[in-house]
């Protein structure tokens, strides 16, 4: 009897679940369509993969695509839930979206090299709003392009965004990894600070009560 409930248990089905912050989601990202593409724990198996803060790591365009079982891809895709908190930089940082911040950075220099030092310092601070005109010109120059470097996406069909509302508890919302993709390097107080485990784990442990 002992015997047969081992065979049992053995018997049972089950899975294997992903999970990591960082640099560790983008890994267990990847794995997680490796395990499925390559079918590594065989047809039976399920494969669920959780990232937090995770940085965009995959190409959905091109040859990097093509290379794959769609149908497989997409299953891993499907299987794969994102979080982002608050203004946490790390989610949309990639070469290509780096090299395009670099290159806006570059175009204010030059735009405001005209002005008083006093006048930049009070722009820079936050003293004196932005001019139109320099907004204009950002937003409407010629984004760079990067020689090898892919449009990255965080490779997960959820992403949930969580974030401080003006009451001082947690929202969130549900975003599309194109549209994350799209935003570019958010430029914040807390860019670096909203990117440690704490404030995940406060975010989302107020928003599952």
């Amino acid at each position: 009897q002992q015997q047969q409930q081992q065979q049992q248990q053995q018997q049972q089905p089950w899975g294997l679940v992903l999970v990591g912050h960082s640099l560790g989601a983008g890994t267990a990202a990847l794995l997680n369509i490796k395990c499925h593409v390559e079918g590594l724990l065989g047809p039976n198996r399920t494969v669920k993969c959780f990232g937090f803060a995770s940085p965009p790591v995959f190409s959905l365009d091109g040859a990097e695509r093509d290379l794959l079982s769609t149908k497989s891809l997409d299953k891993a895709i499907k299987n794969c839930t994102c979080f982002i908190h608050g203004e946490d930089c790390v989610p949309f940082l990639s070469i290509l979206s780096v090299s395009r911040f670099a290159t806006q950075l570059e175009r204010i220099d030059n735009a405001t090299k005209s002005m008083w030092p006093l006048d930049r310092m009070s722009l820079a601070s936050g003293k004196t709003s932005v001019p139109q005109d320099l907004v204009h010109e950002v937003q409407n120059a010629e984004q760079p392009t990067v020689p090898g470097a892919s449009r990255l996406v965080i490779p997960a069909e959820k992403i949930v965004w969580t974030y401080t509302n003006e009451n001082g508890g947690f929202d969130a919302m549900g975003c599309h990894s194109d549209d994350v993709a799209n935003l570019g390097v958010i430029v914040s107080a807390k860019m670096t600070a909203d990117h440690f485990p704490k404030g995940y784990e406060d975010s989302l442990g107020a928003l599952a009560k």
